[in-house]
């Protein structure tokens, strides 16, 4: 599901919370598509169209998709499935979102639940470059994921939600990563949520690490892993089960994680790779307490599991590729592969794909000009100059922050870490004292705040 209904917060500029500073993955807007119990209708079945040979066509926002024809021996093939049901609004923005990216070795399988809106219509309009699709009753969101995910054959696998989309350069930079990684086998991308509209609403300040051991400790939500943006080798699928718990309604995804991790550490990427949209009419906007009690469930099970069956803890001092490494590996392809390497270069020779902190940092800064007083936005901009070692700039932002709402926690608490790490304690100790004075019934709050920056 989405991390912790930021995704509710607004439509224009983003709330920066006490869930989303944690690191708001999506809450797997899996939740986002295709309810089980609206599948019965329709009952028209629209069989296999196989992806024709020449090149994907030109992405409806503009952006040309071609890259080459045929497919490239050393990319592995990506198999993407996308489930929908009545998700005309959003249906050929995602579709549009998989096909602009241009790569050559896709397998897209698009599994409807038998629309009565115009999603049978948008389909029917890029067949010609799907590897199947259909149109009818499908037993629900994760048996139609698991029924699409057989009829490809990719190395390489992930679902998107009808409603969400991907970044450009998404999938170059996934297959990238895993052809110079033989050891990663499941990577996410760099959180981050869109609105209603499509406009970016919100990214993670932070690349987030997740282990095994914080889903053992139901510290699953803090922060979610964003479904949308996780791509995974086929071996660990198989390995893991090879399908998704169909008898669940909505922590399909989250039941997936857990036996990846069983086996398998998870990488995270800074680089945006895709995002959710927030909408009103999503499974993470209706049904968010019934996820959360279905997730609480599941891992219940899973840590009863752990404790019967001895098992190596999936976490490590290092599971994030920084984006040196992204860049060093869409080198190593555009190498090979000189149609790649214009793609992801601009006419000077230079690499159009930025790292995720990158783009986070203009985008809040493009969100400051556009509203100085949003005490959210200041925080996420000192948050990312901090991590630039820039602390003169990143005071100034929480210090913004703290004058618009002196009572905002999570300013607050990264003033005072600041302060602390640059050996001004006594700064720090006066701050926090004077924030409790005003507020002593959130001493619990500012402490478990403190803990996550540590």
């Amino acid at each position: 599901m989405k991390g912790s209904i930021s995704c509710l917060i607004s439509e224009s500029v983003p709330k920066v919370d006490t869930n989303k500073i944690a690191g708001r993955s999506g809450l797997n807007h899996q939740l986002s598509a295709s309810p089980p119990l609206l599948s019965h209708f329709g009952d028209e079945t629209h069989l296999q169209c196989q992806m024709t040979d020449g090149a994907i066509p030109v992405a409806s926002n503009g952006t040309s998709g071609r890259l080459i024809p045929g497919r490239v021996e050393d990319l592995p093939v990506l198999s993407v499935v996308t489930p929908s049901f009545n998700q005309a609004r959003y249906l050929e923005e995602c579709i549009d979102s998989v096909l602009s990216q241009g790569y050559p070795n896709l397998e897209y399988v698009v599994m409807d639940g038998g629309s009565t809106d115009k999603s049978v219509e948008i389909i029917k309009k890029y067949e010609k470059y799907l590897t199947y699709w259909q149109s009818q009753p499908d037993g629900g969101q994760y048996a139609a994921i698991t029924k699409g995910f057989r009829k490809t054959s990719g190395s390489v696998m992930t679902w998107l939600n009808s409603d969400d989309k991907y970044h450009p350069n998404a999938f170059i930079t996934v297959a990238a990563l895993f052809q110079s990684r033989n050891d990663v086998e499941w990577v996410t991308g760099r959180s981050n949520t869109f609105n209603s509209k499509g406009e970016q609403k919100w990214i993670c300040e932070y690349l987030v690490p997740y282990s095994r051991s914080n889903y053992l400790n139901k510290k699953f939500n803090d922060p979610w892993i964003q479904q949308e943006g996780t791509f995974w080798r086929r071996s660990l699928w198989v390995r893991s089960g090879d399908k998704l718990n169909a008898d669940l309604q909505f922590a399909g995804d989250l039941e997936l994680w857990t036996r990846f991790f069983r086996s398998s550490r998870l990488y995270a990427v800074d680089a945006l790779i895709a995002g959710y949209r927030c909408q009103p009419c999503s499974k993470t906007s209706l049904f968010m307490d019934e996820y959360l009690k279905e997730a609480d469930r599941i891992l219940d099970q899973e840590i009863k599991l752990s404790r019967e069956e001895a098992y190596t803890d999936s976490s490590t001092p290092r599971t994030q590729i920084e984006f040196a490494e992204i860049r060093e590996a869409l080198a190593r392809v555009g190498r090979v592969n000189p149609a790649i390497n214009i793609k992801i270069h601009d006419g000077d020779g230079n690499l159009t794909l930025k790292s995720g902190h990158q783009v986070a940092l203009e985008f809040y800064e493009r969100l400051r000009n556009l509203n100085p007083n949003n005490c959210s936005v200041h925080n996420s901009l000192g948050l990312l100059y901090w991590q630039d070692s820039e602390a003169k700039k990143a005071i100034a932002e929480f210090v913004k922050a703290l004058r618009i709402d002196p009572d905002f926690p999570q300013a607050l608490i990264n003033l005072g870490d600041l302060l602390t790490k640059i050996k001004e304690t006594e700064k720090a100790e006066k701050l926090y004292s004077s924030f409790l004075s005003r507020n002593p019934q959130m001493v619990g709050l500012l402490n478990r705040l403190s803990g996550r920056n540590k």
